[in-house]
C-alpha cells in the first residue's frame, strides 16, 4: 500500500473512532448530569432569595417592636390612642406627637427605610419621612390603606404587605412593600407601618438578566410579593401552592405548619423546572424557575465540550501521525542530510541511501541523475564564462584611447617648424617603440618591467613637450619586475594626472612612479603620485560607487561591461584588474597633502588560498 494511502486511512480511522467514543460518553452521561446540577442550583437560589427576604423584613419588624417597647414611644402612642388621655388637652397631645415623631426620626433613618409611619382612625399621622410630600397630620384617611382588614385580622402581629403605592404621598406615590401591625390596647385604632422601596426587591431578586432563570415570591394567602413570571406562570405556581384548596386566611398559616408539606420542594411545568422554598418567618414561598431555554444553554455546553474533545482527538491524532511520519520518512531525512553535503567538489559522486523503499529508491536515482546533469551544465557554463571573460578583457584592452599619439604628432610638427632639431629623432624613436607596444594584441598580460619601459618612453615624449615644467622619476626594486600586470595600466594614470591634476599652468609638474614588492604582507603594487590638485570629494564618491557597480556586474557575469565603461580611464583599469585578480585586486585612490596617489596591485596567494584583500 502506498505511503499516502496508509497515512490517510490511519488518520481517518483514528479520528472517527475517537469522535464516536466521545459522542457515546457525553451522550450517555451529560444530560442527566446537567439536569441534576440545574435542580440543585435553583434550590440553592430559591433558598438564598428566601433568606434575603427574611433578612430584609427582619429589621422592619424590629422597628415596630422597638417602638412598642420603648417607654417614651409607648407612652406617646397610649396618649394618642386612648380617649381619656386625649381629653387631657392639646398640650398633652402635642407633646406626645413630638415625642413619637422624634423617636421615628431617631430609629428609622431614611437611609434604611422609605418611611416609618404611625397613623390612627382619628386622622393622626406621624412619619419619619416628613421632608417628602406627605399628608399633613390630622388628615390621615384610613380608606387610603387597602390592607387594614388583613392587619386587623392579625391581632397585633406584624404582617408582610404585598407591594402597593405609598398612600401617604398624594403627589408622587412610590411603589413600596412594607410591614404593618395593629397597636393593641388602645380605644382608638392605631397602627405602625414600615415601608421599603419596591426596587429593593428588584435589586435583591433578579438572579438572571437574560430571563432564563426567573423568581417570584408569594405568601400563603396567595398575595404576590414579587414576581418575574408572566400571568400564566403565576397562575400555575399559585394553583400548585394552593393544591386545589382555598382555605380561609386565618387557617392558611396553620395548615402550612400542620400539613406534611416540605419547606423545599420542586415540580415541573412542561420543560421548565420550579424550585420552591418556604419561610415560616415571613410565611412566604419563594419560587425559582429554570426555563427550557437555560437547559438548552446547558446542552449547548455539552456540544461545546464534545467539540473540544474532538479538537483534543485531532491533536492526539496529529501527534500519532507525526510519530509515524518520523519513522516512515527517515529515509527522506537521510537523503536530505546527504544532499546538504553535496558541493561542486563532489557533485559527480553517487549518494548511497540505505533502508529506502521503492518510492525513496526512485527519488535517490532521480537525484543522482539530476547531479550528473547539473555537473555537465556547470562545466559548460564555466567554459562559456571563461570565453566571455577573455572576450571582455580583449575588448577593454583594445579600447585604448590613442589621443596621446595626436599630442605627440603635434609636438613633432611644432619642432619641425621651428628648427631641424635632432631631438625629433629621439621623439620618433620613442614613438615607434610605443606604437609597437600598444599595437600588439597577442598578449593581454606583460611584465612590470615592460610596462615601465613603455611608461618611460611616454614620459620622455612629455618631457620634450613641457621641458622644465615637468619632472619625473621611476623607482623599481631589482629582480622584482617580472610579475605580470594587465597591459597599458600605468600610462593612463600619468595621462590623467597631467590633463586633470594641474590647473595652474605655471606649476612644475612632478610625477613619481614606484614599483613595490611587499613580501611581508603578501602583496605587490605600483604607486603613481603627483603634486597636482588631487581629486574632489564628489569625484571620489562617484568613482567608488561605479567601482562597486563594476564588482557586482563582473560577479553576475554582465556581458556588456566593455560597452558601458569604454575608454582608458580609471574605471577601465579597475575593471581589468578586477576581472583578472578578483577580490585580491588592490586599487586605492588617496589625496595627499599636495597632489594625489593611485596604487594598483594585487594580493598574492599562499598555500593555495588568497590572503585578505586590502582594496
Amino acid at each position: 500500500m502506498r505511503f499516502k494511502v496508509k497515512l490517510f486511512f490511519t488518520y481517518s480511522l483514528l479520528v472517527a473512532a475517537l469522535i464516536v467514543l466521545s459522542g457515546v460518553i457525553f451522550g450517555s452521561f451529560s444530560y442527566d448530569y446537567f439536569e441534576r446540577v440545574a435542580d440543585q442550583e435553583i434550590h440553592i437560589l430559591a433558598e438564598s432569595i428566601s433568606h434575603q427576604l427574611d433578612e430584609t423584613v427582619r429589621p422592619m419588624i424590629f422597628i415596630t417592636e422597638f417602638l412598642l417597647s420603648d417607654t417614651k414611644s409607648l407612652s406617646a402612642i397610649n396618649t394618642l390612642g386612648r380617649v381619656p388621655q386625649r381629653e387631657g388637652g392639646p398640650r398633652y397631645i402635642g407633646e406626645a406627637k413630638r415625642d413619637l415623631a422624634s423617636n421615628l426620626l431617631t430609629y428609622a433613618t431614611e437611609a434604611n427605610f422609605h418611611r416609618v409611619t404611625y397613623f390612627s382612625a382619628l386622622g393622626d399621622i406621624l412619619s419619619s419621612n416628613s421632608q417628602r410630600d406627605a399628608i399633613p397630620d390630622g388628615s390621615a384617611d384610613l380608606r387610603r390603606f387597602d390592607h387594614l382588614p388583613l392587619i386587623n385580622a392579625a391581632g397585633g402581629k406584624p404582617v408582610l404587605l404585598p407591594p402597593y403605592a405609598d398612600p401617604w404621598d398624594p403627589k408622587d406615590p412610590q411603589r413600596v412593600f412594607g410591614v404593618a401591625r395593629l397597636v393593641m390596647g388602645n380605644e382608638i385604632p392605631s397602627y405602625l407601618e414600615v415601608q421599603k422601596p419596591y426596587r429593593v426587591l428588584e435589586n435583591f431578586y433578579t438572579p438572571d438578566a437574560s430571563g432564563a432563570i426567573r423568581a417570584g415570591i408569594a405568601n400563603s394567602r396567595g398575595d404576590v410579593i414579587f414576581s418575574q413570571f408572566d400571568g400564566h406562570e403565576e397562575k400555575i405556581l399559585l394553583a400548585y401552592l394552593d393544591e386545589g384548596a382555598d382555605p380561609p386566611v386565618s387557617d392558611r398559616a396553620a395548615s402550612v405548619q400542620a400539613e406534611a408539606r416540605q419547606n423545599a420542594f420542586s415540580f415541573r411545568t412542561g420543560s421548565d423546572i420550579v424550585a420552591v422554598q418556604y419561610s415560616a418567618y415571613t410565611d412566604t414561598y419563594t419560587a425559582v424557575m429554570r426555563t427550557g431555554k437555560s437547559m438548552s444553554a446547558s446542552f449547548g455546553y455539552i456540544t461545546r465540550t464534545i467539540t473540544g474533545l474532538c479538537l483534543l482527538v485531532c491533536l492526539v491524532s496529529a501527534g500519532l501521525i507525526y510519530a509515524l511520519s518520523l519513522k516512515v520518512t527517515a529515509p527522506i531525512s537521510r537523503l536530505a542530510a546527504k544532499m546538504e553535503l553535496t558541493s561542486l567538489d563532489n557533485i559527480t559522486r553517487d549518494i548511497g541511501l540505505e533502508g529506502a523503499n521503492d518510492e525513496f529508491a526512485r527519488l535517490y536515482q532521480a537525484y543522482n541523475r539530476l547531479l550528473k546533469r547539473l555537473s555537465y551544465s556547470i562545466n559548460q557554463e564555466k567554459e562559456m564564462s571563461l570565453l566571455h571573460l577573455q572576450a571582455q578583457f580583449d575588448t577593454l584592452q583594445t579600447q585604448v584611447n590613442p589621443h596621446f599619439l595626436y599630442n605627440v604628432l603635434n609636438i613633432l610638427s611644432h619642432r619641425g617648424v621651428l628648427s631641424g632639431d635632432e631631438v625629433i629623432c629621439g621623439i620618433c624613436e620613442k614613438l615607434a617603440a610605443m606604437m609597437r607596444y600598444s599595437a600588439e594584441i597577442s598578449r593581454r598580460m606583460v611584465t612590470i618591467r615592460e610596462e615601465l619601459e613603455y611608461v618611460a618612453h611616454y614620459l620622455y615624449l612629455l618631457k620634450t613637450r613641457y621641458q622644465q615644467k615637468l619632472s619625473y622619476r621611476i623607482e623599481t626594486e631589482p629582480g622584482e619586475t617580472e610579475r605580470l600586470v594587465p597591459k597599458m595600466v600605468i600610462q593612463p594614470l600619468i595621462e590623467n594626472a597631467i590633463n586633470h591634476g594641474f590647473k595652474d599652468g605655471t606649476q612644475v609638474m612632478d610625477i613619481a612612479i614606484k614599483s613595490v614588492i611587499d613580501a611581508g604582507r603578501g602583496r605587490w603594487y605600483i604607486e603613481v603620485k603627483d603634486n597636482g590638485s588631487g581629486f574632489g570629494a564628489g569625484t571620489l564618491a562617484e568613482l567608488e560607487k561605479k567601482m562597486r557597480d563594476i564588482r557586482l556586474r563582473v560577479k553576475n557575469g554582465n556581458r556588456n561591461l566593455e560597452i558601458d565603461i569604454g575608454g582608458m580611464g580609471l574605471l577601465n583599469i579597475y575593471a581589468r584588474f578586477y576581472m583578472i585578480f578578483g577580490d585580491s585586486a588592490i586599487f586605492r585612490i588617496t589625496n595627499l597633502e599636495r597632489g594625489a596617489s593611485i596604487i594598483i596591485g594585487a594580493m598574492e596567494k599562499k598555500n593555495g588560498e588568497e590572503k585578505e584583500c586590502i582594496s
